[in-house]
């Protein structure tokens, strides 16, 4: 029987509960796949409703990741004859501070080989922007750049401010090491049709707000759930995946977490095109009602009294 007021059909409405330690594969800590051994198949002229009813995900993926920890930096020193030393820099994953960020880039440029001695970061809390510079005076005087990173967005550094040599390079944003702001959970299988901010097609089912500090839990609990029809008509498998503000995976370093969907029928209706709307709308004229022609009264003779 019908459980659900959006389900118009004679079939019961369905809950699923994913479990991330469950998985059937896993394609990497949050991207998992969910094999039911029953196959959710309505009848050809069943839709499938899918929605996002709750979700529990562990905060333990980190401000800096794989996504975007790397920087490649030249050191350029010496007035006439320069020297032009480079370093790889690949800081380590876990949650930064800007203190830790800087202490850490400095030992990075140190045990780089060779070393660059005269680059360092400094950070002014009063505009919360970084500085990259080379510090040589005199014969050692010379410039840095920034040649290639993806970690530039995150220190406020700009791709206009990449290959730019100058003695000091000050970020034109604002550091932001405050991590993803949202949750996205994506059904990428099973043919949703929601967009994003570029317009494209994706799988996102729901987008879960960070609302809480690093090592504790984002619960997720909707007090309207938003259905939405997809394109299926089967659903044999579930390709959960959970991903940042930037469409990059999650990294859970071992949070395992769940979600719960609901699931409804509903019948499919006709198309109804334009075509077919002009041809049986009524007509919006108001029909005129053809007055009865008045009958010609017969005239009376007068007929003389016969003496």
């Amino acid at each position: 029987m019908p459980t659900h007021a959006l389900n118009d059909t004679h079939l019961g409405s369905l809950a699923v509960y994913l479990q991330s330690k469950d998985a059937t594969a896993s394609l990497a800590s949050a991207s998992k796949l969910f094999y039911l051994n029953q196959i959710i198949m309505p009848p050809p002229d069943t839709s499938i409703l899918v929605g996002l009813i709750s979700a529990e995900i562990p905060y333990t993926f980190y401000n800096v990741n794989s996504n975007n920890n790397t920087m490649t930096i030249q050191q350029i020193t010496g007035a006439l004859e320069s020297t032009t030393l480079t370093a790889n820099i690949v800081l380590p994953q876990q949650n930064y501070d800007t203190d830790e960020m800087i202490a850490t880039m400095k030992e990075l440029l140190l045990a780089a080989s060779p070393p660059l001695s005269f680059t360092e970061f400094t950070f002014d809390e009063d505009s919360n922007k970084f500085t990259l510079k080379h510090t040589g005076t005199g014969a050692d005087i010379g410039t840095v750049k920034i040649t290639a990173s993806n970690m530039k967005n995150i220190m406020g550094f700009t791709a206009n401010q990449l290959n730019v040599a100058a003695q000091s390079i000050t970020a034109d944003h604002c550091v932001n090491l405050s991590g993803t702001s949202s949750v996205y959970v994506n059904l990428p299988n099973i043919g949703l049709s929601n967009l994003d901010s570029r317009g494209d097609l994706n799988g996102v089912v729901s987008k879960l707000n960070v609302n809480c500090n690093p090592g504790e839990y984002i619960f997720y609990q909707q007090t309207e759930t938003q259905y939405y029809l997809i394109s299926n008509p089967k659903i044999d498998f579930f390709h959960l995946s959970l991903t940042d503000d930037d469409n990059n995976l999650l990294e859970m370093n071992g949070g395992d977490f769940s979600i719960t969907l609901s699931i409804h029928f509903s019948k499919k209706r006709t198309p109804f095109t334009s075509e077919e709307y002009l041809q049986k709308r009524p007509s919006q004229t108001p029909a005129i009602e053809e007055q009865p022609k008045e009958q010609p009264k017969e005239k009376k003779r007068n007929k003389k009294k016969q003496k």
